[in-house]
């Protein structure tokens, strides 16, 4: 999926989109835990609430991994929305 990467000191936000809809997923740092936790929203348009897609609990040893969940998980939402 393409997507746009804006990083921060500790954390890289990441946008893009699947059919129609757009999803944000947020990768941080979880210095205590030395692993990165992530946390995905979709929104169907820019006028609607995001939603917060279930992907608490879990850690990962890589950003990009964590990042790669974050979208899983919001497509696997917007697929059964359909």
């Amino acid at each position: 999926m393409d997507h746009q990467v804006t990083r921060g000191v500790d954390q890289e936000e990441a946008i893009g989109a699947h059919s129609g809809f757009r999803i944000r997923v947020v990768t941080a740092w979880d210095a205590p835990n030395r692993q990165f936790v992530v946390s995905a929203y979709v929104r169907g348009s820019e006028t609607e609430e995001e939603v917060k897609m279930p992907t608490e609990g879990r850690h990962f040893a890589l950003m990009q991994d964590a990042e790669d969940h974050g979208f899983a998980v919001a497509t696997a939402w917007i697929d059964q929305q359909a």
